[in-house]
């Protein structure tokens, strides 16, 4: 027998999207990913994605001895954090908030510098 929950649940997502629209979608990730980055930059961290890049996909070199991944798990703050505990990688979605970045600009104030 198929998993028709599945099924019905992947059928909403579809619509969902199509509905909100591929374009608006994109729009709101990069200008997302556009504050984060300007706070970033703010900050004095170490960027690694270049000023205008027109993806959602931001990150940020950091010091391991810090732990940023233990710090933005503690603050509830859903990141990636590779390379050995040296490079932050942030990708603001459709469901994120201007507020979701300034709380995560918070969480890594402490880790620059």
């Amino acid at each position: 027998t198929p998993a028709f929950g599945p099924i019905y649940q992947l059928g909403a997502a579809l619509t969902f999207l199509e509905r909100v629209g591929v374009a608006a979608i994109e729009r709101h990730t990069v200008a997302l990913a556009d504050r984060l980055h300007r706070g970033l930059r703010d900050l004095g961290a170490p960027l690694l994605t270049p000023a205008g890049n027109r993806s959602s996909i931001v990150s940020w070199t950091v010091d391991p001895a810090r732990d940023a991944a233990a710090r933005f798990a503690a603050a509830g703050v859903d990141v990636t954090v590779r390379d050995g505990g040296r490079m932050v990688r942030v990708s603001p979605a459709l469901y994120n908030t201007a507020e979701d970045i300034d709380r995560f600009l918070a969480v890594t104030r402490p880790l620059i510098g």
